[in-house]
């Protein structure tokens, strides 16, 4: 042997720190296919000197039996029941659980050479006596001996299992967050939370969602994702004390119960997404106010996930999306109640005052007194007024038919009034008024009963707005004045005349 495979033999007792290192140095070799590590190739221990130094984890099956090795950093994927188990042992042996599934790629690389690489590959492991669902990232080598056949195979990993998962739950989160339609009542928002949930068949094998049926002690099935309705766990209905969910008791305590003996509680359940049914579960209060619970929220748990704090997590966040969907359903559904209670009312009170004849008696009382302080007003005012500008600069003659048409142009009227009148100009009419208190001026000349030129404008004036598009502005006046002052062409024409 050279120098150097002399090295090689024994580099593996001189690597610092590898607790992975002493175990294969105390190891009994000699009841292995390989014996005694002084008759090992050089190859070997070379390669194995790579593996126990190396930062990730890294695993060695070499010979036909495929003897395995592993470093400190593959020691936490074995879990502390497989930890030196596993070693020095064929691989058939040491991943019984997931041997069916890497047995192909293994052969590809012992037979052909190939290198082989996966990502996020599902291996069901048995790391502490439960199998658990993981993920990984690996990639198999071919190991050359001095002849250059395959004696062995070198695999790099890195696990993936927080990753996919995590992936997988924000997903199912997301979609429930995101409903892409807007439920009108309570048990279409069940029913669609359900749908989501029964895309995550993995990490939620079944779920059942009860309402309570106030005010008895009982509680209705209102939808299942995974499992149908009416069998011995999933009832119609569920008395809370008696059934064996014990639903009352998540009632009394208002928190979440985590329940593992499923197997006893129950002759039947279906099977998870594993061919296996669900061992554990948990029952979530859906709470409508802080002091009573409306619902509950029963979740299967994977029979191939430890249920820490991330599962935990994951379902809590899931009861609190239901309970946020069936909350806003009833807070919607109260909105619009009050909407329709509130439109309901303004209709009656519409309807009231509307119809009743003693409102409207009580109505045109209020107006007649309203239209008398208007004339009286504006008599006083007018009176203030002649004390200190003279008449004549305010009033001048003007034809009323064609004063009223400009009216209407001016305040935007498409539709000209066709009224014919005769064209006559009549004195004493002041223009500004005519255009600012137009509305006012129909209503408190109407009342005024004077004589001779006076009158005559009153009347005309009257008339031609009341029978114009101009009221059309004013429509509360043109609505009180035709109720009030009634005109007829005839009167028009006699006071003409």
């Amino acid at each position: 042997m050279s120098s150097e495979q002399q090295i090689a033999a024994n580099s593996i007792m001189f690597v610092k720190g590898s607790a992975m290192a002493e175990s294969i140095g105390e190891y009994d070799w000699s009841q292995t296919p390989l014996g005694e590590p002084s008759s090992w190739s050089g190859i070997l221990k070379t390669v194995l000197s790579i593996v126990l130094t190396a930062q990730q984890p890294v695993f060695l099956w070499w010979g036909q039996e495929l003897i395995q090795f592993y470093n400190d950093a593959y020691r936490p994927l074995l879990g502390t029941s497989k930890h030196l188990q596993a070693l020095g042992k064929p691989g058939c042996e040491c991943g019984q659980a997931v041997w069916e599934t890497i047995e192909p790629t293994i052969s590809a690389v012992m037979q052909q050479g190939e290198t082989i690489r996966i990502e996020d590959g599902l291996l069901t492991i048995d790391r502490d006596g439960d199998l658990e669902e993981c993920y990984f990232n690996y990639t198999y080598s071919p190991v050359r001996d001095e002849s250059g056949a395959v004696a062995g195979v070198l695999c790099v990993c890195e696990e993936t299992t927080n990753r996919v998962v995590g992936d997988r739950q924000l997903q199912t989160l997301r979609e429930l967050a995101a409903q892409p339609v807007t439920p009108q009542t309570v048990e279409e928002a069940c029913q669609l939370c359900l749908r989501e949930i029964a895309k995550n068949p993995a990490d939620l094998p079944f779920a059942l969602l009860y309402l309570m049926d106030e005010p008895t002690a009982s509680a209705r099935l209102v939808g299942t994702a995974g499992i149908e309705s009416g069998t011995i766990a999933s009832p119609d209905r569920i008395e809370l004390a008696s059934h064996p969910w014990y639903l009352e008791r998540v009632q009394h305590a208002g928190q979440a119960e985590y329940i593992t003996d499923l197997a006893t509680r129950f002759d039947w359940l279906p099977d998870s997404s594993w061919s296996v049914p669900p061992a554990a579960a948990i029952i979530l209060p859906i709470e409508r106010s802080a002091a009573r619970v409306s619902g509950f929220l029963i979740l299967a748990l994977s029979p191939r996930r430890a249920f820490d704090e991330n599962y935990r997590g994951f379902v809590e966040a899931v009861g609190s999306q239901v309970a946020i969907a069936i909350a806003n359903v009833r807070a919607a559904t109260a909105e619009r109640l009050r909407a329709e209670a509130v439109a309901a009312l303004a209709r009656a009170n519409t309807e009231f005052f509307s119809n009743a004849p003693e409102l409207r008696t009580l109505r045109a009382l209020m107006l007649s007194l309203s239209i008398d302080a208007i004339g009286t007003s504006d008599r006083l005012l007018d009176a203030t007024r002649l004390e200190v500008e003279p008449e004549d600069d305010a009033y001048q003659p003007i034809d009323l038919a064609a004063a009223t048409a400009e009216l209407e142009s001016t305040c935007g009227l498409v539709e000209p009034t066709r009224i014919e009148v005769p064209t006559v100009e009549v004195g004493n009419v002041d223009p500004m008024r005519l255009l600012v208190n137009s509305d006012a001026d129909v209503l408190k000349f109407s009342r005024l009963l004077a004589v001779g030129e006076v009158e005559t404008f009153i009347v005309t004036w009257t008339f031609i707005l009341a029978h114009s598009h101009l009221f059309q502005c004013f429509p509360q006046i043109n609505s009180a004045f035709m109720h009030h002052f009634p005109l007829r062409q005839e009167s028009f024409i006699v006071q003409w005349g």
